[in-house]
């Protein structure tokens, strides 16, 4: 086992590396931004309660440097409806947007970001997704489906208006449908109580969204349905462990299939070499990951038959191996991570590297790696919670490889524990509640906390809808 240090000397490094990442983090200082709302789902009408967290990035600790915090609702077609300007009180920041009564039914997203973020690019922003429902959306749903025709560039659309208590169809009056320009056309509702439309995606429609309306009960119903990509739109990457592979030698492959979405594709397949010999097989989890172990000479040419759950094949080219890399590996058995260094099977590990270990910019571990040891271990007890990782330099510092891992430090847990007076209440009855929050050491944390309350069956009736 280790203890984190640096003891990469001056002699080697003029300027050493623990320095450098000091002077890194000084020169120039991140923000991380997390917002809490009061529920997942809203009805157009209500009030979005909100509380941003605004924490120094490498320590976490609460910071607030910036004088405010910008929280802005944005519609599904990417324009702001509201923007919010927030100022610490009592080291908080916290507000709520009221919702407008006539909001289109859809997916919003609430964007947070200060002023100093803003500088440094959108990527750096907080960001969630908002369902904001219609206020009469538990007694009706807009049903669609989609097909897609002359080689994927034409849509049939298909649209039925229900009734969620009955489950009967209903012709709504005057159901129109938006165009890229803005213009409303009338659909007319066919004999089997369906409404039909066909459109060209990038040509007709904004963003992958139809933009409906139709009169229900004396008032226009309002959404945006978002448009399904077609099943053969899919994409599956290779990744080499430690972003080298070297040839000759076991390497462990990571892959990543993702749909046209950027939802996660789940798939299984097979790897080739160029005369059609089957060299691997692979099996992703239902996110569309997974790994393999594959050995390749250098320069050769592999290839992966993918197929997804509609049954579409796809083919895609491997990274080519290379004899002269050396490439970090990793993985943890029970709470012990280990560290290992590949090479080409007729390869030795190269002098003077040096193996680096950070979380969000703070330098924990800064070594020479060496060549004779076959794993260097690390308990988990020894690390800080979050993502770490894992770099290997050269005596230039060119990084050759890096790792990422995830660690969980139950050190750096709080044991939460929420209780009310009773279980059951009466309409306006008095609710006392206890807060308590400790740590392993059963020491009490004191704190700002925020608590939400919500109804379970407003949560429950929205998501049914969303679904």
């Amino acid at each position: 086992m280790i203890s984190l240090f640096c003891n990469a000397s001056d002699e080697v490094l003029p300027d050493s590396i623990a320095i450098r990442f000091n002077k890194q983090l000084q020169l120039y200082p991140q923000e991380k931004l997390y917002v809490q709302t009061d529920k997942p789902y809203y009805i157009g009408g209500e009030d979005l309660w909100f509380r941003a967290f605004l924490t120094d990035y490498t320590s976490n600790i609460p910071d607030t440097t910036s004088r405010y915090v910008y929280t802005e609702l944005v519609d599904p077609m990417d324009s702001v409806l509201v923007r919010v300007k927030t100022i610490p009180r009592d080291g908080a920041y916290y507000g709520s947007i009221l919702l407008r009564e006539d909001l289109p039914e859809g997916m919003y997203r609430l964007r947070s970001y200060t002023r100093y973020m803003e500088g440094l690019g959108e990527d750096y922003f907080f960001r969630r997704n908002i369902y904001i429902g219609d206020s009469l959306s538990a007694d009706y749903r807009t049903l669609a489906d989609f097909t897609f025709d002359n080689e994927e560039k034409e849509l049939r659309i298909r649209l039925r208006v229900e009734e969620i208590k009955t489950g009967s169809l209903f012709e709504a009056k005057e159901l129109r449908v938006q165009n890229r320009k803005g213009e409303m056309q009338v659909l007319k509702m066919s004999e089997d109580s369906i409404y039909r439309y066909n459109c060209r995606v990038e040509k007709d429609l904004q963003n992958r969204l139809l933009y409906i309306e139709y009169d229900y009960l004396g008032r226009y119903h309002k959404q945006y349905i978002p448009v399904p990509y077609p099943e053969t739109e899919y994409d599956v990457s290779f990744l080499p462990e430690g972003g080298c592979f070297p040839s000759e030698t076991s390497v462990k492959i990571a892959f990543k299939a993702l749909s046209g979405d950027g939802l996660g594709e789940e798939i299984t397949g097979e790897v080739l070499d160029s005369v059609g010999i089957v060299r691997a097989k692979f099996e992703s989890n239902v996110l569309g990951m997974g790994t393999f172990s594959l050995k390749a000479m250098a320069g050769e040419r592999l290839y992966a038959n993918c197929k997804n759950r509609a049954g579409v094949v796809k083919r895609f080219e491997l990274p080519v191996a290379e004899p002269s890399v050396c490439t970090l590996g990793g993985q943890w058995t029970g709470n012990i991570l280990n560290l290992y260094v590949t090479v080409a099977s007729d390869a030795v590990v190269p002098d003077s590297l040096y193996l680096l270990i950070h979380t969000r910019g703070a330098l924990l571990y800064c070594a020479v790696w060496d060549g004779n040891r076959k794993y260097l271990q690390i308990k988990n007890s020894e690390l800080p919670s979050g993502v770490l990782q894992a770099v290997l330099v050269d005596s230039n510092m060119v990084p050759l490889s890096e790792r990422l891992f995830f660690n969980l430090n139950e050190a750096d847990l709080c044991n939460l524990e929420y209780h009310t007076n009773s279980s059951v209440y009466h309409k306006r009855e008095l609710i006392d509640t206890e807060v308590k929050v400790e740590e392993n050491d059963s020491i009490q944390v004191s704190g700002n906390f925020s608590v939400s309350v919500t109804s379970d069956k407003d949560i429950t009736r929205i998501h049914r809808i969303r679904f």
